[in-house]
């Protein structure tokens, strides 16, 4: 497996960056049949993330936009995100109208955007909900973005997985793995063994084919960043509450947690390394890992 993740896709996004499927990704949310040379995907991977772009943003026409980023969890400053994303796709499509449009006195037309979050992982929440940017300010402002909120585990029951057949593909293919791993499979035979069971099965079949070994090293490194991320919140949490508990706890309790969570990092930082095959200086941005801090990491691996 080679180590420089830093240009590679999640599998949601190599998925949903083919036209074809967010054509369907799109019906299957609005209802609303249109061509595939309709849907122009936007270049977004970075914009959301630093280490594995899970965002995919497309335009209809000229009518609509739609920011999506897939997460195992949900990220409460998301709307903060999206606001960041949406600026920068907004300055990119004024700019393709020509130098003068933004001074123009007539109103400009602008897409209208959508934005959307889809949870499929461990702490994924039932149903539908949504995030509002104003929650950030305290509920005064006059800004307002908000983000839907779907739970698309494949046990959820989403009828949005039944409308995308691609979506309920990718899915499955998720359920699969986490069966594997519930089972006791090291990450590298549970997706082995699910991306087989896809296969098998006639679903997400061509994608499967076409990209096979990129959709292997894509879940490979998701599962084990996911883990390491898990067990470093875990292993600081514990190991942060035994030291405050020692030292008596206000003080103890902070002084506990920085040292819990510093041991946890270098765990994490490890982990990343042993599985992935990483360098320090990957693995510490993968775990988003303050500049500051990694001089005295990268001293004790």
């Amino acid at each position: 497996m080679g180590a420089n993740r830093e240009y590679k896709d999640s599998v949601f996004r190599m998925l949903f960056k083919e036209p074809e499927n967010a054509r369907e990704l799109y019906q299957g949310l609005t209802g609303e049949r249109v061509r595939p040379e309709d849907i122009h995907i936007d270049p977004v991977g970075g914009i959301f993330t630093s280490e594995l772009k899970h965002d995919v943003a497309f335009r209809v026409g000229n009518r609509l936009l739609f920011l999506i980023e897939h997460m195992s969890t949900s990220n409460q400053n998301m709307p903060i995100r999206m606001l960041i994303g949406a600026a920068e796709l907004y300055h990119r499509y004024i700019k393709s109208l020509g130098k003068r449009a933004i001074h123009r006195k007539q109103r400009l037309s602008l897409p209208a955007p959508e934005f959307l979050l889809f949870t499929n992982g461990r702490a994924a929440k039932d149903g539908e909900s949504e995030m509002r940017l104003s929650e950030a300010f305290g509920g005064k402002g006059a800004l307002e973005l908000i983000v839907r909120v779907y739970d698309v585990r494949y046990a959820s029951g989403q009828q949005l997985l039944k409308q995308c057949p691609v979506l309920e593909g990718y899915s499955l293919l998720v359920h699969q793995v986490e069966q594997g791993k519930a089972q006791g499979l090291s990450d590298e035979t549970a997706i082995r063994r699910a991306i087989l069971y896809c296969r098998e099965n006639n679903i997400l079949t061509y994608f499967l084919e076409k990209f096979s070994e990129e959709v292997q090293q894509a879940m490979m490194f998701e599962w084990s960043l996911e883990d390491a991320l898990e067990a470093r919140r875990e292993d600081g949490l514990e190991e942060g509450l035994e030291k405050g508990m020692e030292k008596g706890m206000e003080k103890g309790m902070e002084k506990g947690m920085e040292k819990g969570m510093e041991k946890a990092n270098l765990l994490a930082v490890r982990n990343l390394m042993r599985n992935l095959h990483l360098d320090p200086q990957q693995a510490m941005d993968a775990l988003n890992i303050p500049v500051v801090e990694r001089g005295k990491l990268e001293a004790q691996l």
